[in-house]
């Protein structure tokens, strides 16, 4: 029972980071269709970065909590696949932090002055690299010794 409620936990987070990995394009269909519009959908958008961060931790605990079901000699902790899944892990974790602070100034800055621009700039940008290593992080899921 505890390993279908891992497994489900573990695939539910993928989910949600599966939904973030189209932020980029969603920016980009808002900012040259309808900026008007943008803060008011980045609000919801906020939300689920909100959610994000529970499921981050959430996929942390289950995805050591899987690994060490298939190999409970710890040997794995060791390997080069876990310390790449932690580091991308780790910037994924920064990249969702710096996101939804811009996020956040976006949707309380108003107008359409320098630093509104520059605002929307930084918020594109690390989107982008959020969704960056949140591919990676698909990637290394699929490609885990652990035959997940």
């Amino acid at each position: 029972m505890l390993n279908e409620v891992t497994n489900g936990l573990h695939s539910l987070s993928a989910i949600v980071f599966l939904l973030i990995l189209f932020f980029p394009f969603f920016i980009r269909r808002h900012l040259v269709r309808s900026p008007e519009k943008l803060a008011y959908s980045l609000k919801r958008w906020k939300q689920l970065f909100l959610i994000a961060h529970i499921f981050l931790i959430i996929s942390l605990l289950t995805g050591i909590e899987m690994a060490y079901r298939a190999d409970s000699s710890f040997q794995w902790v060791t390997s080069l696949w876990f310390i790449s899944v932690l580091i991308v892990f780790l910037l994924l974790g920064a990249l969702l932090g710096i996101v939804m602070k811009y996020t956040r100034i976006a949707i309380t800055s108003s107008g359409s002055g320098d630093s509104h621009n520059t605002v929307h700039i930084k918020l594109q940008k690390f989107s982008w690299l959020l969704s960056s290593s949140i591919l990676v992080i698909l990637v290394l899921m699929f490609i885990s010794p652990f035959g997940h």
